[in-house]
């Protein structure tokens, strides 16, 4: 028998979206999320390495004063195993690298909006400063990283600084059994390390659904739909 063909990509990337609603206005998905990519070169520190676990000690690197003009360029996004070739040693497992970046926010943009950081992937446990001030953790190689972080930005220029721990896990490193989950860990050339990819700086609005679950119900032509709502505006809303 002749194999039928597979049915074409229907999937339709969230900026197209667009629909009418039952007034004939049109709504276009781009119009509710806005954002500015980060992606480029960032300041680098290097990649360190350690036999040991590193400490929570940063050297002063997450400060605004901090003189990072000798530091390395790296691009962003980037597997940092992509420019520093040499660094994997099983003696020396664990890695640890400081980025630093500046960015830009108007007044007007502080005004009407919550000020959102997205990180697409972070090979694997990152710490984020900003203007020197700690905004945040996340542990997860392939796990999407979004933070706000409206409460530390101000108008004009303002610095991000990020540490970044990786290690090659049990497979593939001197050290102690397993604590946590670890990424890939079938060859040291696909574990990742650093920012590996694209960051964005994202414009929500100050009342915005965060999560939506749909559920089809078979007995209907119905949905259910679950919904968080998160009111930033400091007064309570009715829907």
């Amino acid at each position: 028998p002749v194999r039928p063909e597979a049915p074409a990509n229907t999937v339709i990337p969230a900026e197209e979206v667009q629909f009418a609603l039952s007034s004939g206005e049109r709504v276009a998905m781009a119009e509710f999320r806005k954002k500015r990519s980060l992606n480029g070169n960032w300041k680098f520190s290097g990649v360190e390495r350690s036999a040991t676990p590193f400490s929570e000690e940063t050297g002063g690197r997450e400060a605004v004063s901090f003189d990072d003009s000798g530091w390395d360029s790296i691009a962003v996004p980037l597997n940092w195993y992509r420019k520093y070739t040499k660094v994997y040693d099983r003696e020396q497992p664990y890695n640890r690298g400081f980025y630093r970046h500046e960015f830009d926010l108007t007044a007007e943009e502080l005004r009407q909006h919550r000020i959102l950081l997205h990180f697409q992937f972070i090979g694997y446990e990152a710490t984020l400063w900003i203007n020197g001030r700690p905004a945040g953790m996340h542990h997860g190689d392939f796990i999407p990283w979004l933070v706000d972080i409206t409460d530390f930005v101000r108008p004009g220029k303002n610095q991000l600084a990020l540490r970044v721990m990786q290690d090659f896990g049990t497979n593939h490193g001197n050290i102690p059994k397993a604590t946590r989950t670890y990424g890939s860990q079938w060859s040291p050339s696909n574990i990742k390390g650093g920012i590996w990819g694209d960051v964005d700086l994202c414009f929500a609005p100050q009342i915005r659904l965060t999560k939506l679950f749909v559920t089809p119900l078979p007995k209907g032509d119905e949905l259910l739909l679950d919904l968080t709502v998160e009111n930033r505006t400091g007064t309570a809303k009715k829907a």
